[in-house]
């Protein structure tokens, strides 16, 4: 499966484009379609996948079931909510559903697809132009 690197605005610096990894996805809790399908940044310095914490009510969280967590993160310690009871969680890739390991939900701006998900399913390989995740035999 390929996929076009998004023009995601303006250098600020340059005023040039900037491009990003970014893909289109899905989700299931439960076996149930969820009305969020985010474009994530394909992010393989992300342990997980992590949404924006307004998200959580559209997967079916509640504030109280939801845990703070501190992790390290690029720009130091960050704060992290994670489900208490995720039950099954699902992602969309391409047009196959794959079971989603981890689960994150934080304050930033962009949502991640993290490396559990990539790695364990897909070799990754990147061009200037495109990105393609390639299925591993089973």
């Amino acid at each position: 499966m390929k996929f076009p690197w998004l023009p995601m605005g303006n250098d600020l610096k340059t005023g040039l484009p900037v491009f990003l990894p970014m893909l289109p996805v899905g989700f299931k809790r439960d076996g149930k379609y969820m009305p969020l399908n985010p474009t994530m940044l394909v992010d393989t310095g992300a342990h997980g996948t992590v949404l924006n914490r307004s998200h959580a009510a559209n997967l079916g969280f509640a504030a109280d079931d939801l845990v703070a967590e501190t992790f390290d993160a690029a720009g130091g310690p960050a704060t992290f909510w994670a489900p208490k009871n995720p039950g099954l969680l699902e992602i969309k890739i391409g047009t196959g559903w794959h079971p989603l390991p981890n689960l994150k939900f934080a304050a930033g701006r962009l949502s991640l697809l993290g490396r559990d998900v990539i790695f364990s399913r897909f070799e990754l390989r990147m061009t200037p132009t495109q990105f393609e995740f390639i299925r591993l035999p089973k």
